[in-house]
């Protein structure tokens, strides 16, 4: 198990982290987002973003997301995992079908077999 756990955490430099400015809070179904919760979000989305031009005028909830769907992936033992669950299902009820839907279209987009 500890080789399965070294090769999901080499992905940990694709992620980085966004933190709220003091005192704000952002309220998403009954779940409140703190400012001293960290939301992921990918590299790549967000170099996307800057290339773009977007990313200074908002950054999207679905990045965030996405951002903990992948960093849970990586790391089921995270710190702040309890309150990205309770956020993604606040988000969506339905979840796990959307985190099914984005793994398959993975596989398919990047052909792994």
């Amino acid at each position: 198990m500890k080789t399965i756990d070294e090769y999901f955490k080499q992905n940990t430099d694709k992620i980085s982290f966004l933190e709220l400015k003091k005192g704000t809070n952002i309220q998403i179904g009954d779940f409140i987002l703190q400012e001293d919760l960290p939301m992921p979000i990918l590299i790549d989305t967000l170099i996307e973003g800057i290339k773009e031009g977007n990313i200074y005028k908002e950054i999207e909830i679905s990045h965030v997301i996405d951002g903990i769907i992948f960093l849970m992936g990586i790391d089921i033992n995270f710190k702040y995992n309890e309150e990205y669950k309770k956020l993604l299902y606040e988000y969506n009820p339905n979840i796990e079908d959307y985190i099914l839907y984005t793994g398959f279209k993975y596989i398919v987009d990047n052909n792994i077999e």
